[in-house]
């Protein structure tokens, strides 16, 4: 039996009624509603009851490690007879290794699937799910939009006035549902709707009138596991989601005299938006305006490391010496003390800067007693901390971070409080988070020791491709690599070249933290090998 974890989001619109936006594989579910609004016991419920034998799970550990934990948690206290074997597929990895079904067997997927019709179609490009409800005459359970199918033009938009302080519309690109959506005051919609592309679509920006009240935005997202050629569902729960910040005035939107369509200022996304910040975007490392410590105690700017540089870490004893999250993401260490041999050292550069562009102008800004300073890092940034609800240190991603309950241990084992731990959204989206290679210990120090953090250096970017082979060095003295893309769609075969990470001057920012090279910049022809 193949099954496939599902999320599917609403909002209550204006008229009440609760309306549908958009279905999700690859879905998340989040540490603060696991056990709490979202709950794998109905679904452990199915298996009991059915003739299983083996439980085998596929996800992205990088994003679902926790979720699929408590998982196996509770099917191994409730079903120890039950085997659980699992297949894990790269955080960009898109066709995940066909698992051999079996009657006796549940395949639980939670990556997406480039192969599976509701992943490539319905959550690939959210614009089909809504017309697969016009095309039933459903459409008035669905966010009122208008789109362009097979170049029939289809509008179901509600163009009725809202408040000066909301959106009226809500502009999306059709096949890139991990781009972050315009908001846009309209004052001619005839106008509007014609000066979009066919790659755009656009939906009525729908809020009830209680979140009005509230002065926050709110959505629901429903997680169940379909199975089975019917697609039956198994309800997990339904979890609410406010904005992170409370909706704006009229003069911070600075609309005042609208005069044609205006997109609002990406500043205020996480007013409009109940999203959280995207985990499946690599954004780790120190923002720009930090700096890395070098073993001497020396400041040391990060656009200024050089490979041999000698960098401030934290070896600890037994921690994994990988970048593969299934395997450091599941390291912990019982209780809040260092083990033995814990120790302050200093690891080689290895590599150029690797630099994650900031596309969504987010920062977190930590700060932490015995520390004056507010260090501003990645949200994907990975920190060694000790959380007292589970009583262990182990990597924690910095946007997950509560205040509350997850602290610091410092080198003399002390926890130490974590002050702040804020979202900051920038005017403009701009910056970039940069990290390097280390060896042999990957953990950077951030701060004065005692008092310090440590974040774990994963070698990501290099993240497009596979089969990594070093096959030389360059006139210039670049190294030259040969190796294989991992989604086909960039190409079929070998190919040769250099790895961008490597040529910081020659780098092309793609956004969602990938990188490109201009080979016009280095001495190092880019080919795909016979």
């Amino acid at each position: 039996m193949k099954g496939t974890l599902l999320s599917t989001d609403y909002v209550r619109a204006r008229d009440n009624s609760i309306r549908f936006i958009e279905a999700n594989t690859n879905t998340i579910v989040y540490n603060d509603i696991l056990d709490v609004e979202f709950s794998w016991q109905p679904f452990v419920n199915h298996l009991a009851s059915g003739s299983y034998n083996t439980l085998h799970i596929v996800s992205k550990p990088e994003i679902q490690y926790e979720s699929v934990k408590n998982l196996k948690a509770k099917v191994a206290d409730q079903l120890p007879s039950l085997a659980i074997s699992e297949s894990n597929i790269g955080l960009r990895d898109d066709y995940p290794e066909s698992i051999v079904d079996a009657e006796d067997k549940f395949i639980l997927r939670l990556a997406y699937d480039g192969n599976a019709i509701i992943d490539s179609i319905y959550c690939a490009n959210s614009f089909a799910a809504l017309d697969l409800f016009h095309a039933h005459d459903l459409a008035n359970h669905c966010v009122p939009f208008y789109g362009i199918s097979s170049s029939v033009e289809i509008n179901h938009l509600n163009t009725d006035s809202l408040d000066a302080n909301v959106p009226d519309a809500v502009v999306k690109l059709k096949d890139q549902p991990n781009t972050d959506v315009g908001f846009w005051k309209v004052d001619d919609w005839t106008a509007f709707t014609s000066s979009l592309s066919e790659d755009s679509y656009v939906t009525s920006f729908e809020i009830a009138s209680q979140s009005l009240a509230d002065n926050v935005c709110q959505s629901y997202r429903n997680y169940a596991v379909a199975y089975g050629p019917l697609l039956d569902a198994i309800d997990l729960g339904t979890s609410i989601v406010y904005a992170p910040f409370t909706l704006p005035t009229v003069d911070q939107l600075w609309i005042g005299g609208l005069t044609g369509s205006q997109e609002l200022m990406h500043k205020h996304y996480y007013e409009f938006s109940t999203s959280v910040v995207k985990a499946q975007r690599r954004r780790e490392g120190l923002y720009n305006t930090e700096h890395f410590i070098s073993a001497s105690g020396e400041d040391l700017q990060i656009a200024d490391s050089q490979i041999g540089d000698v960098i401030k870490s934290f070896y600890v004893p037994g921690l994994p010496d990988t970048d593969n999250p299934a395997v450091y993401s599941n390291y912990t260490i019982s209780g809040n003390q260092w083990p033995s041999g814990s120790v302050v050292t200093g690891s080689s550069v290895t590599s150029e800067v690797h630099s994650h562009g900031n596309s969504e102008g987010v920062v977190f800004g930590l700060k932490f007693a015995g520390s004056d300073e507010r260090y501003y890092v990645g949200p994907t940034t990975q920190i060694l901390t000790y959380h007292t609800g589970s009583n262990d240190i182990k990597f924690r991603s910095v946007s997950e971070i509560d205040e509350d309950d997850i602290y610091l241990i410092d080198i003399n084992s002390n926890i130490v409080d974590i002050e702040e731990n804020k979202m900051i959204v920038l005017k403009y989206p701009t910056g970039s988070f940069r990290s390097v290679n280390l060896e042999p210990t990957d953990n950077i120090i951030v701060g004065d020791t005692p008092y310090f953090f440590a974040y774990h250096n994963s070698k990501s970017d290099i993240n497009l491709k596979k089969d990594i082979e070093f096959v030389g060095k360059s006139k210039k003295g670049y190294n030259i690599y040969n190796w294989t893309w991992k989604d086909q769609r960039d190409g079929v075969g070998r190919y040769q070249g250099v790895i961008a990470q490597e040529v910081p001057h020659a780098q092309v920012d793609l956004g969602e933290g990938f990188l490109r090279v201009d080979y016009s910049k280095v001495d190092v022809e880019f080919k795909k090998l016979k």
